[in-house]
């Protein structure tokens, strides 16, 4: 089992933990490894999700041959949606913590009322703004890194930001480091790495993983906990912004040409 596998089944106490996706359909398949793994150890499992994503999980979990019917009814599985919950917790328009303790505070008497003492949280109330707001999402993100450490519960939070956009490169992706515990890799972070590697030998002359190893220098606090495919970009933007926009482009149409990390690592 992958480090990020376990973790997701796991759900250690206390963990705030993300994953950052490439694909939506990667972001479905890990809330529903999380979601599933909590309600089959007989735990209580809230996923704070938007509609589309919430669809998607459904039909894993039911295809899984979960009753989701049961689990709601029995109170052990809350799915509430990401956009209601921010609005639910902001005051004038910024994060308050009183306002998102006091909603937790429902899940976990609801929880505990149905007899579940160990439950997992699931939330995109952050990605959701992201690529609009990143610093209130980041907000909310140190609202829940408080929530997990001092109440002791497993916060998963899930984000879609594309790898290859010129676009999401330029956002502040290091934050997501600094406001988790973990950052885990995902089942796309090898072949992304591959592709980026494919791209610079082919318009740089090296790959780009050995010229950040060797490179060294600086880093932007949480920078470190990133998986390498999202650190390869970053360093890239750092020491060759003009040649950012090109070399995503290339490392995008290795990844899209290739069934596989085999494949790439013959392009």
């Amino acid at each position: 089992m992958s480090r990020f596998t376990s973790l997701l089944h796991e759900a250690s106490p206390g963990r705030h933990f993300c994953q950052i996706h490439h694909s939506p359909e990667s972001l479905d398949r890990a809330v529903f490894e999380y979601a599933s793994q909590g309600l089959a150890r007989g735990e209580g499992v809230a996923l704070v999700i938007p509609p589309q994503r919430r669809a998607a999980v459904e039909a894993m979990l039911r295809e899984a041959g979960l009753s989701l019917g049961e689990s709601i009814a029995r109170l052990q599985l809350h799915l509430l949606d990401a956009d209601e919950m921010r609005t639910q917790c902001q005051r004038d328009g910024v994060p308050d913590w009183t306002l998102f303790n006091g909603a937790l505070d429902g899940l976990v008497e609801r929880f505990r009322a149905a007899g579940f003492r160990r439950f997992r949280l699931y939330g995109e109330i952050s990605d959701g703004i992201w690529e609009s707001d990143p610093e209130r999402a980041i907000a909310f993100e140190e609202l829940a890194a408080r929530a997990a450490a001092e109440r002791n519960i497993p916060v998963f939070c899930g984000y879609h930001i594309e790898a290859l956009s010129a676009q999401t490169a330029l956002q502040p992706i290091h934050e997501l480091g600094r406001v988790h515990t973990d950052v885990l890799a995902t089942e796309e972070d090898e072949a992304l790495r591959i592709a980026l590697d494919a791209a610079s030998r082919e318009m740089l002359g090296a790959p780009l993983s050995v010229m950040l190893s060797n490179a060294g220098g600086r880093r932007e606090p949480g920078e470190h906990r990133l998986p390498l495919s999202r650190r390869i970009v970053l360093w890239l933007r750092r020491t060759m912004p003009d040649a950012l926009s090109r070399v995503l482009r290339r490392a995008e149409h290795h990844f899209r040409g290739a069934s596989s990390p085999e494949t790439l690592r013959t392009s």
